[in-house]
């Protein structure tokens, strides 16, 4: 398949395809005006959409791992591809065995939480500041390294058999059913830009017709123009949203 075996490999619903359809065409007039825009050219743009929103807008997906002494690269084989590592939730018992002391360790959860939580000191450590507190004593700077297409590596390597919560940003479903609203109302209009390039074009092929009654117009440059000017301005737009908050190591 070469260079477009990289488009995003959907299996929309006839039903949703035919939503979108009808939600695109509609907004360019249809069915009073006519759409020169085939079932195959539109399915082409909505796996460009799909596309951008991967890079640029991915699903998030939480996946617990047991992970093994001394063992630092853990495959995720439910996945094709991870796009990014957000977050990371560490046991407790990885941060001891590296000879953190206890202590140090629930020194910010007993202050903060004891007196209304007194569950956050059972099995895991919830706040921040207390891997900050530890990294700022210690030097401590645990990471978790992505490689491509779907290995996470953790450093510093752990010690004792432990779980680790990965937040990973990955490609969306299939079927697209992991949008949300912003992502659906973005890939429509996304489709419509590429939709006024297309009919822009058709028609351009016929502004210098002649015909007896005057000259054929469908403003092609005009609509063509404007659906160039719409996808940049989606591009733009995609491109500073930020759906996730600035990746961290947490401890939780």
């Amino acid at each position: 398949m070469g260079m477009f075996s990289n488009l995003s490999k959907l299996d929309l619903e006839l039903e949703d395809f035919n939503e979108i359809k009808s939600r695109v065409f509609s907004e360019l007039g249809f069915p009073r005006v006519n759409v020169e825009v085939t079932d195959e050219q539109l399915k082409i743009m909505i796996k460009r959409a799909a596309d951008t929103l991967n890079t640029y807008s991915p699903r998030a997906v939480e996946v617990i791992k047991y992970v093994y002494p001394t063992l630092s690269d853990y495959t995720f084989s439910e996945y094709d591809k991870i796009n990014a590592v957000i977050d990371v939730a560490v046991d407790m018992n990885y941060l001891i065995t590296l000879g953190i002391p206890l202590t140090v360790l629930m020194r910010n959860p007993i202050a903060m939480y004891a007196a209304r939580q007194p569950n956050v000191m059972a099995d895991f450590i919830s706040e921040l500041a207390s891997y900050d507190y530890v990294s700022r004593m210690f030097g401590l700077r645990a990471c978790a390294e992505l490689i491509q297409p779907n290995i996470i590596r953790i450093n510093p390597l752990p010690l004792h058999p432990s779980h680790f919560l990965f937040n990973m940003a990955v490609n969306h479903t299939t079927n697209l059913d992991s949008i949300d609203d912003y992502e659906l109302h973005w890939l429509l209009k996304f489709c419509k830009a590429k939709c006024m390039q297309v009919i822009g074009t058709i028609r351009g092929k016929y502004s210098s017709t002649s015909l007896p009654v005057g000259d054929l117009s469908g403003n092609a440059d005009s609509l063509y123009n404007d659906g160039k000017e719409m996808e940049r301005d989606l591009m733009e737009e995609i491109r500073k949203r930020r759906k996730f908050p600035k990746c961290s190591i947490m401890v939780g």
